[in-house]
């Protein structure tokens, strides 16, 4: 593959493969060793998680941190060349749709051992179509597997609002965005405000369009509520919340939203990829 333009996606096309990330997991994982040794009880060596008496380390999340800055110093170049050079803006496009495409094509295991990783992507591509590209038509576009679909663990609150939430992001069996980026970055938010501390205030703010069924909507919810709380009892608060962040429940009443909340009746999910299969799980046993 010959990059050209001195890319400024080098980093991720080099850090993605499968001989860098592992180098990065084991000195993330000899600097564990160093400062817990005597406290570590298990370690996944292959996704580089460290489980200690009390606590659980890993490196997905850790790594993630750096790839933020690194997404930074990516949009910097991008922004720095196409100011330059506002006439090769056609031929930059399509060296970024096509070397952003070549990464999610080559690096398979890595997307689907740390399926959070897909979102610089993602990110670098919704930067460039948001920022420089105002024609629809025009916009880059990239084939993206769904790499979360076989993914059921994680180890904190932030990866679990990723696993079951993430995917209201990305698109529908149509292949309509099912959620705006600002609507998710609010839902996202207003969800740990609650986690961290049961902050239920959300002001006038409602999400407004969700294109996927109500009940798929109510039961990923569920799924959330079941992880972070357990089945029952059921926190009111956290029902509440939810019905009031989503006119989509609107019509129906507050005792009929809890009294089905959780239930897989009418929830279609058999044959649609983008559902998560932490979702999709909990439909299959519950049958």
């Amino acid at each position: 593959m010959e990059f050209k333009y001195n890319s400024p996606i080098l980093y991720f096309v080099n850090i993605f493969k499968d001989v860098n990330l592992n180098a990065e997991i084991r000195q993330y994982l000899s600097l564990g060793f160093e400062e817990n040794t005597s406290s570590i009880c298990n370690v996944d060596n292959d996704k580089g998680i460290i489980y200690l008496n009390d606590v659980v380390y890993s490196f997905e999340s850790f790594f993630y941190q750096v790839l933020h800055h690194e997404l930074a110093t990516s949009q910097a170049l991008i922004d720095h060349y196409l100011i330059q050079n506002a006439e090769k803006m056609k031929d930059y496009i399509k060296y970024l749709q096509s070397d952003l495409q070549y990464i999610i094509n080559n690096n398979p295991e890595t997307f689907y051992k740390f399926p959070s990783f897909i979102y610089f992507i993602t990110e670098i591509r919704d930067y460039v179509n948001n920022k420089f590209i105002s024609n629809p038509g025009k916009q880059l576009v990239l084939s993206i597997p769904n790499f979360n679909v076989l993914k059921t663990n994680y180890t904190n609150d932030d990866e679990l609002l990723h696993l079951v939430l993430g995917y209201l992001k990305g698109q529908n069996e149509k292949r309509e965005k099912i959620m705006p980026d600002d609507d998710f970055e609010f839902l996202i938010s207003t969800i740990k405000a609650y986690i961290s501390n049961k902050t239920t205030e959300v002001g006038d703010r409602r999400i407004k369009e969700v294109k996927i069924s109500r009940q798929l909507l109510s039961f990923t919810f569920w799924v959330l509520h079941k992880h972070l709380y357990g089945r029952r009892p059921r926190k009111a608060d956290f029902l509440a919340l939810i019905k009031q962040l989503f006119v989509n429940f609107d019509g129906t009443g507050s005792d009929p939203f809890y009294k089905k909340f959780g239930s897989k009746s009418q929830v279609t999910y058999k044959g649609l990829a983008f559902i998560p299969q932490i979702i999709k799980q909990e439909l299959e046993d519950r049958n």
